[in-house]
C-alpha cells in the first residue's frame, strides 16, 4: 500500500513559513490499495490539494472511499472543496460513525447550507453515499476495514485497513482511558487498544499534546506524545507517525517532539521507527506477517438502539445532574438512586442496560457490582464506574469488578459517549470491554425477580418513597396496576383528572396535543419509579396532556381520594411532590428560556420559530401534507425610525405582529425572525394557496396604521411551500426569500 499525508494538523489550519515543514492544513491522508481502490482518511482542509492532484493525474478516478473518524469541524471541513465532488463520473462513498443529534448526511450536509456556502449537497454532481458505521468489519475491494471507537468527545472510530500482507491504522483523536502514559497499560480500554494496533505494519495515531500539556487539556479528547509512543511500541507497530499536530506547535516544537519520542523508544529498547507526519510525505506500506482472519461482527450498524435503560447508583446529588446533563440529549430511560438497597429494588422492574456508579464507597463498589447483577439476573451487565483518578499510574481499588471506569472530574460529553459505545455493544451481543459474549436470558429471566415485591419497588419511587412501610403498603394495596401496549393513550388531553399513575416498567411519553395548529409539543418522558398526573388531581383540572406508552408500559393507577389522603397524612410525601413539581418547573423554565417570545411584539424569536419549524415539518410529514412558509420585510423600516424615532418604528413592529396574528394565527404560527423580518409557517398549504392572503395582509396593514395613527406600512412578502420540509428551516426560507426578492423586481419593474 501506499500512503500520502495532505494534512496533519488538529483543530484548526495553521498555514505559514512556521508550519511549512510539518504543514499547516488539517487531517488527511490518502492511501492506495493494491488493487488501485483509494482511501482516505478523513477530510480536513489538506483534502483539497489531494482532488487537485488527483485531477492532474491522468488517470481517471471513478469511485473513492472517504472514511472519516468523526464529524468534527476540522475533519470535515475540507469537503466542499473537494473537487471530486463536483464530477459526474465520480462515487463517492463516506464511512463515518454517527454523532450527537444529527445523522453523518445531516452532518455534512450542515456545513453546506446556503448561510455558509454557495452550493448544497444535493446540488453536488457526483453520486455520494453515506454509510454509518460501528465497531466491526467490512471489506472495501480487496482490503479488510476493521473498526473501534476510540475515547473521545463525539463518537469517534479508529480504521485498520488490511491489504494482503501490509496493515495500517489511522487513529485520531482518542484520549488515553486511565491517567498513566504507559509502558503499563491497566485500563481495559487502553488494553483493547493496543490490542487493535497489534503488529500493525503502520500506525497513524494522534499526538497533539505534550505530557504537560495534556495536564491542563484532560478531557479535550487526544493524546500525548508519550503515550501514542507508548501505544505503538507495546502493540509491536513497525512504524509509528505522529499526527494531529496541535495548531500552536510550529516546525522547531514538532521536531523536538519527534526527537523526544525517538529518545523514549530507545531508552525502551524498542527499535520502532518513528517520524512526525509532514505534508506531501509518502511511503511505501509492505508487510510480512500472516494475516488474521477478522473477529467479530459487521461494522455496518442496524440502526441506533433507541430507549436505552441506564441505572444510576450516585451517593452525590451533584454527580447524579452531572449524569444526568450528559445523558440529556440522549435516548435514555435514566432512573436514580443514592441508595444501594433502592437500586436492586429499581433493577428488577427496569432491566437497564447499564449501570452507572458514582461515588460509591471503593471498598463497597464489588460487592454492590455483584448484588446488582444478581438481581437482574445478568452476570455481565456492564457497570461504568466514576471514581477519582489516582496519583500513580494504578487502577483504582474497587474497579475490579467494573466492566470500564473513567475518573473524576469527568468530562460529560465523554461520558456521554462511553454510554453510546456500551449501548452499541450491548446490541451486538458484546457486553464487555473484553468482548465477553452475553447468555441469552428469558423473558421470566426479564421480568421483576421474585424477592423483590412491589413495595419495595415503590420505596424507590421518586414521590411515593417517602411515606412510612404502613402507608406504603396501604397505598400500594389499594392501586389497580394495568399494562399498556406501545403507542396506547394512558391519559387524554382535556379528560378529568381522577388518579396519578407510577411507572412500575417500559416508559410514557408527555405530548401536548396541538389544538389552533395542530402541531404536537413534546413534554417530557417518564421510566420506571417515575409517577405523572399528580397536577391534575392536585388542581382538579383536565388533563393539560396526552400521556401514550413509547414500550409496553405497566403502571400503578392511584384513584384521587388515595392520593390525597396520603398527603394529608405524610409531610414527607408532600415535601417530595414539591421537590419533583419544583424540578418540572425548573425544566419547564429552561424549555421557556429556550423559546422565550421576543420581547416587543410577543411572537416566538428566532430561536423559538426554529424550534417550531422542527415540529412542523415533523407533522407535515407524519400526516402527508404540504408545508408553507410566508416570509415578510417591513418596507423602509430605517427611514421610519430615523424619521419618527425608534418609539414609532416599534410600534410599527408591534402593529404588523398584531396584524399577522390576527389574519394566519389560527391556522399558521407567526415568529419575529429578524429586526425588521417575520415568518408565518402553515400545516397545509393554505396560505400558499389563498390568492388574497398577500392583498389582506397588505390592506389589513394600512387599516392599522391608520387606526393607531403610525405611518403608512408596507411589506415585501414571499412565500414557498413543499410536501417535503427539509429538517432545517434554513432551506425553506432561502426558497421564500428567493420569491420574495422576485416580486420585489416586478414591482421595480412596473409589472
Amino acid at each position: 500500500m501506499r500512503v500520502r499525508f495532505w494534512g496533519t494538523r488538529g483543530s484548526i489550519p495553521a498555514p505559514g513559513p512556521q508550519t511549512s515543514l510539518y504543514g499547516g492544513n488539517t487531517s488527511c491522508v490518502e492511501v492506495r490499495a493494491n488493487d488501485g481502490s483509494v482511501l482516505i482518511f478523513d477530510c480536513g482542509t489538506g483534502v483539497r490539494d489531494l482532488g487537485v492532484e488527483l485531477a492532474r493525474s491522468g488517470t481517471p478516478i471513478t469511485r473513492v472511499h472517504l472514511l472519516i473518524g468523526h464529524t468534527h469541524w476540522d475533519h470535515i471541513q475540507g469537503f466542499p472543496f473537494f473537487s471530486l465532488v463536483f464530477l459526474p463520473e465520480v462515487e463517492l462513498n463516506i464511512f463515518a460513525p454517527s454523532g450527537f443529534q444529527r445523522n453523518l448526511e445531516d452532518a455534512m450536509s450542515g456545513q453546506m447550507q446556503y448561510a455558509y456556502f454557495p452550493v448544497k449537497l444535493r446540488d453536488l454532481r457526483s453520486r455520494v453515499y453515506f454509510t454509518e458505521v460501528g465497531e466491526g468489519f467490512f471489506r472495501l475491494g480487496d482490503a479488510l476495514v476493521e473498526t473501534r471507537y476510540l475515547n473521545h468527545t463525539a463518537p469517534t472510530i479508529a480504521y485498520r485497513v488490511t491489504d494482503a500482507s501490509a496493515s495500517i491504522a489511522y487513529v485520531t483523536d482518542h484520549e488515553p482511558f486511565w491517567n498513566a502514559p504507559g509502558p503499563r497499560f491497566l485500563h481495559p480500554g487502553d488494553r483493547q487498544h493496543v490490542e487493535f494496533l497489534k503488529n500493525v505494519d503502520l500506525v497513524i495515531h494522534d499526538a497533539q499534546y505534550t505530557s504537560e500539556e495534556y495536564k491542563s487539556k484532560r478531557g479535550w479528547g487526544h493524546s500525548t506524545i508519550d503515550y501514542a509512543t507508548d501505544v505503538a511500541m507495546a502493540a509491536g507497530a513497525k512504524r509509528l507517525a505522529l499526527f494531529h499536530h496541535d495548531p500552536t506547535h510550529d516546525d522547531t516544537a514538532i521536531k523536538e517532539l519527534e526527537n523526544r519520542a525517538r529518545a523514549r523508544a530507545a531508552s525502551l529498547g524498542s527499535e520502532i521507527e518513528i517520524f512526525a507526519a509532514a505534508e506531501r510525505h509518502e511511503l511505501e506500506i509492505a508487510g510480512q506477517r500472516t494475516v488474521p482472519a477478522p473477529q467479530g461482527t459487521s461494522a455496518f450498524r442496524i440502526e441506533r438502539r433507541q430507549n436505552i435503560r441506564v441505572l444510576v447508583l450516585a451517593t452525590d446529588a451533584a454527580d447524579l445532574v452531572a449524569v444526568r446533563q450528559s445523558l440529556a440529549e440522549e435516548s435514555c430511560i435514566v432512573n436514580s438512586t443514592s441508595e444501594l438497597a433502592s437500586a436492586l429494588a429499581i433493577i428488577g422492574h427496569s432491566s437497564p442496560d447499564l449501570v452507572i456508579m458514582v461515588g460509591v464507597p471503593k471498598d463497597e463498589a464489588s460487592s454492590s457490582i455483584e448484588s446488582l447483577r444478581n438481581a437482574c439476573g445478568n452476570p455481565v451487565l456492564p457497570v461504568l464506574f466514576v471514581t477519582d483518578a489516582a496519583e500513580d499510574d494504578e487502577a483504582p481499588a474497587g474497579a475490579a469488578g467494573a466492566t470500564d471506569y473513567i475518573a473524576r472530574p469527568f468530562s460529560v460529553q465523554m461520558l456521554r459517549c462511553r454510554v453510546r459505545v456500551w449501548s452499541e455493544r450491548c446490541q451486538a451481543g458484546s457486553n464487555s470491554i473484553d468482548a465477553v459474549e452475553e447468555p441469552q436470558r428469558s423473558a421470566k429471566e426479564d421480568s421483576k425477580p421474585a424477592d423483590v415485591s412491589l413495595d419495595a419497588f415503590l420505596a424507590s419511587s421518586s414521590v411515593l418513597g417517602s411515606l412510612s412501610p404502613a402507608e406504603l403498603v396501604r397505598l400500594s394495596s389499594s392501586g389497580t396496576q394495568h399494562t399498556y401496549f406501545a403507542g396506547s393513550d394512558i391519559v387524554h388531553q382535556g379528560e378529568l383528572s381522577d388518579s396519578v399513575y407510577v411507572v412500575l416498567s417500559g416508559r410514557v411519553r408527555v405530548v401536548q396535543m396541538g389544538q389552533e395548529n395542530g402541531v404536537d409539543i413534546v413534554l417530557g418522558e417518564f421510566g420506571a419509579g417515575e409517577s405523572f398526573g399528580e397536577i391534575g388531581v392536585l388542581t382538579d383540572l383536565p388533563r393539560s396532556a396526552t400521556v401514550f406508552a413509547v414500550d409496553e408500559t405497566k403502571c400503578l393507577k392511584i384513584l384521587k381520594g388515595e392520593l390525597l389522603n396520603s398527603l394529608r397524612n405524610s409531610a414527607n410525601l408532600r415535601l417530595a411532590l414539591q421537590e419533583i413539581l419544583a424540578d418540572r418547573l425548573e425544566t419547564t423554565d429552561s424549555l421557556v428560556g429556550r423559546c422565550a417570545p421576543d420581547a416587543l411584539t410577543g411572537l416566538p424569536s428566532r430561536r423559538a420559530f426554529r424550534d417550531l419549524y422542527k415540529r412542523f415539518a415533523s407533522a407535515a410529514r407524519r400526516r402527508k401534507t404540504a408545508l408553507a412558509l410566508l416570509v415578510l420585510d417591513i418596507v423602509q423600516l430605517k427611514h421610519i425610525n430615523d424619521e419618527y424615532g425608534y418609539a414609532t418604528g416599534d410600534a410599527v413592529l408591534r402593529a404588523v405582529a398584531d396584524t399577522l396574528n390576527q389574519l394566519c394565527g389560527e391556522t399558521g404560527v407567526v415568529g419575529r425572525y429578524g429586526g425588521d423580518e417575520f415568518a408565518v409557517l402553515f400545516l397545509d398549504p393554505a396560505g400558499e394557496h389563498d390568492p388574497e392572503l398577500v392583498s389582506r395582509i397588505r390592506s389589513r396593514l394600512q387599516e392599522t396604521a391608520t387606526r393607531r395613527s403610525l405611518p403608512n406600512i408596507d411589506c415585501t412578502i414571499g412565500r414557498t411551500s413543499t410536501q417535503t420540509p427539509p429538517d432545517q428551516a434554513d432551506e425553506l426560507l432561502y426558497e421564500a426569500d428567493k420569491d420574495q426578492q422576485l416580486r420585489r423586481l416586478r414591482v421595480l419593474q412596473g409589472r
